[in-house]
């Protein structure tokens, strides 16, 4: 209904019985004669309200409904584009004049017969029902004349793309809750004098009792010709007043062609735009109301338009005949997709925008993609829509465009296509270019492998180190309770191990694998081509002469595996520590990395695999003395180790500390046009910086307010 009113008043009543919308009260003036129920202004009203809904319902009444499609199916098969026209004209006629009997009868109910009666609510339900069937229908043929569209234009694989993925960091909306409207008075109450409401005020009051009430309509097919809307005035009178809401969100959709005051000097104002162009041009021809307009309009000089802009204006000129839906239907679209909060169990509501994580990565890829680029394509507002996406990796550009809309480490991580862009970010989130992309728990140690493009992948860091713990058992010989126990001291110790990836071509890489093996008496590594699965570094083969372990007598010297954990026990401290170690776990040499491959690597979430990487497993082999033995946490000796294995990173790097690692690596970032070079990173690094010091690099919370992170997300 269009607005609250109070229950009927008796036929006592000396005062007028119609109730003012506008004014949100009953009427206080006296009636014009006495047998009438109502004033004089309002009895000329009611007359004219009467006529006009009368008027709409004998039309209603009256529609051949031979002009519509017998049923659903009809449409699913039907192959000419000027019976669909016919169709959908006729389809929209109907359910314009049912809207507007709808709203014609609510609005003279509800003025003068205090909201109609049993027989009144029942007709207008059987309207609403049939103006949803109507939408249904109308859905059909917008869906059948987008698919013959893009049949005609060679474009049938949009139909079967993929579900767009969701953005992982849609921060969370909380809506305020509406306040609930006044209640009216009751008829033996004196009457109030009605409230006095601005000119601004009253809109609002207006266009909240149209969105409340009104039904929405079915978008309308957007082929150029096909389904031309009636005029506007088959809308309800109250919904004129939200043309300026379109008009409000075209302008929006403009100025995201403009580049945001605060884009990095990096990336240039024509990449820009030829990346937003490239968003609008995916959702467009994702959007059933707008791909055939804009794959069949044409310009004044008659040519297929030519850039986005050209498309925006045609919208505008649209907006009249179309009240602005098709705008709608763009901003709609020009959002990270997102989903509602479920209002039933097991059901959400419809899934609202068209961009992800994957649709930004693909479009910034087709922005640097060659004109001379093989591969299906529609040609769209002076562009190219690609059926399949690039496999080339993006540029440093397309990565700082990337960082300007996405703040998430993990999601950037889904669109690398190679492991030489993953270890550029990580790097250059160490140096401060990226900054919302480091991870603030990060020990120095990892700083270290970031910067020298070193991936951690697995560890041990949790299980490392040693455990003592009794256990009972019952002595040969003994029965009942009458049996002894005795006490047996049992030692585990695991030995730490990292498996990382390392770039294949890279020299620092080459070096530090190469000083790792030249030290078995502290590491034992072993490495292999990812691509080739040709083992470029392998441990030595275990001699009594040269141990792992470094104890004699050791069971696992004997082996070629690669031993991870060991035992030994006795009855005393002093027996158990002059006890003989056994291996009771082991890496196999022959297959631990494919193990860690096919289960730890950072790609195995996603469809693809770097084949630029060397997979390698670094393992402690430092000898087992006094200190080490009497250490109690598994993290400390982890952490030593790991700190060893950096230390030798940052050696064959050439610097001799993280602080230098990290001035070296922002001098080299600098001159390869990376980073801006008027950006001052060396206030972040003000705190000591050094290996094995607890919080060694510290940046400052990031809170970047970039434009472009809010762009998508905006809601009007």
């Amino acid at each position: 209904m269009l607005c609250d009113h109070p229950p009927a008043c008796p036929p006592s009543c000396t005062h007028c019985l119609a109730y003012d919308r506008h004014t949100r009260s009953l009427c206080s003036k006296v009636p014009s004669t006495p047998g009438s129920k109502w004033c004089k202004e309002h009895e000329g009203l009611q007359a004219k309200l009467l006529k006009s809904y009368k008027r709409l319902t004998l039309a209603v009444e009256s529609f051949d409904d031979q002009m519509l499609p017998p049923f659903v199916d009809a449409v699913l098969n039907e192959e000419d584009m000027s019976q669909l026209r016919s169709w959908s004209e006729a389809a929209r006629l109907k359910w314009g004049l049912t809207q507007r009997v709808i709203v014609a009868r609510a609005e003279h109910h509800q003025q003068f017969y205090a909201g109609g009666d049993w027989g009144h609510c029942l007709f207008v339900e059987s309207l609403k029902t049939e103006s949803e069937r109507l939408e249904r229908l109308m859905r059909a043929l917008d869906r059948r004349a987008y698919a013959l569209t893009l049949a005609k234009s060679e474009a049938e694989w949009i139909l079967a793309a993929p579900t767009v993925s969701f953005i992982c960091d849609e921060p969370s909306t909380n809506d305020a809750p509406l306040t609930p409207p006044p209640t009216p008075p009751l008829a033996n109450q004196d009457l109030p004098s009605a409230p006095t409401l601005n000119k601004n005020q009253r809109k609002k009051a207006q266009r909240k009792a149209a969105r409340k009430n009104s039904t929405s309509s079915s978008s309308p097919s957007s082929d150029i010709d096909l389904l031309l809307s009636p005029p506007c005035c088959l809308t309800a009178p109250d919904e004129l007043e939200l043309h300026s809401k379109p008009t409000s969100q075209l302008s929006r959709l403009r100025s995201y062609l403009l580049p945001p005051p605060d884009l990095p000097s990096t990336i240039r104002p024509s990449t820009w735009h030829k990346l937003i162009s490239t968003l609008f041009r995916y959702v467009i021809l994702r959007t059933s109301a707008l791909a055939p307009l804009a794959l069949t309009a044409s310009s004044a000089d008659g040519e297929p338009l030519a850039s986005v802009e050209e498309f925006l204006d045609l919208l505008e000129d649209r907006m009249d005949t179309r009240c602005g839906e098709e705008v709608e239907k763009l901003w709609k679209g020009m959002k990270f997709a997102k989903s509602s909060t479920p209002t039933k169990k097991g059901r959400t509501e419809e899934v609202m925008g068209m961009l992800g994580v994957g649709v930004l990565g693909d479009a910034i890829a087709d922005v640097f993609r060659g004109e001379e680029s093989a591969g299906v394509y529609v040609e769209l507002l002076g562009g190219r829509v690609y059926k399949e996406p690039s496999v080339e990796d993006l540029p440093g550009q397309g990565w700082d465009l990337f960082y300007q809309f996405i703040s998430c480490s993990g999601c950037s991580l889904s669109v690398t296509r190679s492991f030489a862009s993953l270890i550029r970010n990580r790097r250059l989130a160490i140096l401060g270019a990226y900054p919302a992309w480091l991870c603030p728990s990060d020990t120095p140690a990892e700083h270290v492998f970031r910067l020298a493009g070193l991936s951690l992948c697995a560890s041990n860091m949790a299980t490392c180190g040693k455990k003592v713990k009794r256990i009972e058992q019952k002595e040969n010989g003994g029965r009942g309770r009458a049996s002894k126990k005795k006490t047996v001291l049992v030692e585990e110790w695991e030995r730490g191990w990292v498996y990382c990836k390392m770039p294949l071509n890279d020299g620092w890489s080459a070096s530090t694998l190469a000083a790792l093996s030249s030290l078995p008496d502290r590491f034992v590594v072993l490495a292999r081509n990812a691509t080739t699965l040709e083992v470029t570094h392998s441990p030595p083969p275990p001699t009594r002469i040269t141990s792992m372990c470094k104890t004699p007598g050791c069971s696992c010297c004997s082996k070629s595996d690669l031993w991870l954990g060991r035992v030994r026990s006795g009855l005393s401290p002093a027996e158990r520590k002059a006890a003989n170690w056994t291996t009771s776990t082991f890496f196999p040499v022959d297959s631990v990395l494919n193990s860690f491959s096919a289960n730890s690597s950072p790609e195995t979430r996603f469809a693809f695999r770097y084949d630029d990487v060397i997979d390698v497993l670094i393992m402690d082999n430092r000898s087992y003395t006094a200190s080490s033995a009497n250490a109690t946490t598994s993290g400390g000796e982890w952490s030593s180790f790991v700190d060893s294995v950096a230390g030798v990173v940052v050696q064959t790097g050439g610097c001799e500390s993280l602080k230098d690692l990290l001035a070296k690596g922002r001098a080299e970032a600098r001159e390869k046009g990376e980073m801006e070079p008027e950006r001052e990173e060396e206030e972040k690094d003000s705190k000591h910086v050094s290996l094995g010091r607890k919080g060694g690099v510290s940046y400052a919370a990031i809170d970047e307010k970039l434009r472009a992170r809010e762009m998508f997300r905006e809601e009007y």
